[in-house]
């Protein structure tokens, strides 16, 4: 059986490079999550290589790899139990109700030192960065 295709099925210009773009963007999303694992791999070995810093030539360039970390913090106590401990312990939360903190200010009295550690959990997340 021969089916026959009508005429409305013609994309316009627009639609053709749409569908292009988007699927264009879908590789290089896909490139992308190829190479962040590629690069996590090498980490620990460039940490390594590079102590506290240190210049490289790369392609003819002089490039600066140094190391950088980040204290990422993760709240896991209940929202609930953290406003009632701010509420006892007269720490200003207030920001777009009483019963919720934002996670920027939470952030900020962890640093501050004024969260009990059982309220969050922190991270150390290493990388380099190439100048």
């Amino acid at each position: 059986m021969v089916t026959k295709v009508s005429s409305n099925l013609r994309a316009t210009i627009s639609m053709r490079n749409f569908a292009l773009l988007s699927d264009e963007l879908a590789t290089i999303v896909e490139r992308k999550r190829i190479i962040e694992a590629e690069m996590a791999g090498l980490l620990t070995d460039v940490l390594n290589d590079i102590g506290t810093g240190r210049p490289a030539t790369v392609n003819k360039k002089i490039r600066y790899f140094s190391p950088e970390s980040e204290t990422k913090t993760k709240r896991i106590a209940a929202e609930s139990e953290v406003v009632e401990y701010c509420k006892e312990h007269g720490i200003e939360f207030n920001t777009r109700s009483e019963e919720w903190i934002a996670p920027a200010t939470f952030g900020k009295y962890v640093r501050q030192g004024l969260m009990p550690e059982e309220f969050y959990e922190q991270t150390v997340v290493r990388s380099v960065v190439v100048k």
